[in-house]
């Protein structure tokens, strides 16, 4: 598997297991499936984006019941965060040798960014 948004790949899985209404174990069970059968993907990697994608759907789903917009609705900002510790063949991205200080740095700096971009789309009246 591979691409810029396996997480994105995940939540859809996550989505197709639950619309059956069955249970949670359920749609866990076709998740791991899925993964197996259609992108060979098991184990601990497997383990990995269930996780990541459920933890997406919480923090997703908190944002909503603070903005009153849901996910369907609303919008969603992707980040790039350039400190892998290799570049994979197929990427794209910009790729940062990690310097002391240089996340911190660019994570402090993100943040101002975000909280700035919020205060102004809060102050907009642009809720939806």
């Amino acid at each position: 598997m591979t691409g810029i948004r396996p997480v994105s790949l995940a939540g859809k899985l996550l989505g197709r297991g639950e619309s059956d209404g069955g249970s949670p174990e359920r749609s866990r069970v076709f998740f791991y499936r899925a993964l197996k059968e259609e992108y060979c993907l098991e184990g601990e990697k497997a383990e990995l984006l269930y996780y990541l994608a459920q933890r997406e759907r919480e923090i997703l789903e908190r944002g909503g019941e603070k903005s009153g917009i849901s996910v369907q609705e609303g919008f969603s900002i992707y980040i790039h965060i350039p400190f892998c510790p290799s570049k994979c063949a197929y990427c794209s991205f910009l790729l940062l040798a990690l310097f002391q200080g240089s996340c911190s740095r660019l994570f402090g700096e993100n943040v101002r960014r975000i909280d700035f971009a919020f205060l102004r789309w809060e102050r907009s009246g642009e809720k939806g």
